[in-house]
């Protein structure tokens, strides 16, 4: 499965980001800090290639390094638990993906056939979780062509839709109210 990333994409792209996510580990094109995309690709997305445009990293770790967590681009979601080996599927072979939080850990389960990848949700608050399910499933949805799961279609009154305040610095989510981003302090609005 090729998918060239286009302006219409990604901006159907950016709108479910931005309907669904107010989440500080979620991050989206060119917000990815380059540190924590060069630390994700040295420790799991290690085979990714020129033609592949990364849309999406979440980073999964405690003080922020991005060497665990998830990775989505035009092709496959690479991902990285703590003390677990990297895994990979071709975005094109996705079936579902659903939240399971019936363990210590939350988990994103990501089903190809036989294969299932576990992807941490640690430290989050169960909003967070599902708002990032949401996410992955509508861009993963959108990249496979099915415009209609991924609310492509939906009619919605952009007055009933929150637009949380993002930093056009760093991608954090921001507070309504705040004057500076609390990550990287750059000024707000």
């Amino acid at each position: 499965m090729f998918i060239v990333m286009n302006d219409n994409l990604r901006a159907r792209i950016k709108e479910i980001y931005y309907q669904q996510v107010n989440n500080k580990a979620v991050f989206l094109f060119e917000n990815i800090p380059p540190k924590k995309l060069r630390n994700a690709r040295e420790s799991y997305a290690t085979t990714i290639t020129e033609d592949e445009t990364v849309i999406l990293l979440y980073d999964d770790t405690v003080f922020g390094s991005a060497k665990e967590g998830f990775l989505l681009t035009t092709k496959r979601l690479y991902q990285k638990n703590l003390a677990e080996p990297p895994g990979a599927l071709d975005v094109g072979r996705i079936e579902s993906i659903a939240l399971d939080d019936k363990t210590m850990h939350s988990n994103l389960v990501v089903k190809s056939g036989e294969y299932e990848l576990h992807m941490a949700l640690i430290g989050h608050a169960k909003a967070e979780r599902e708002a990032t399910l949401q996410l992955v499933d509508g861009i993963v949805r959108l990249l496979q062509g099915d415009s209609q799961a991924a609310g492509e279609n939906q009619t919605t009154d952009e007055a009933q839709v929150p637009r949380p305040k993002r930093c056009r610095n760093c991608g954090a989510g921001c507070i309504e109210f705040a004057n500076h981003c609390e990550y990287c302090g750059t000024k707000i609005g």
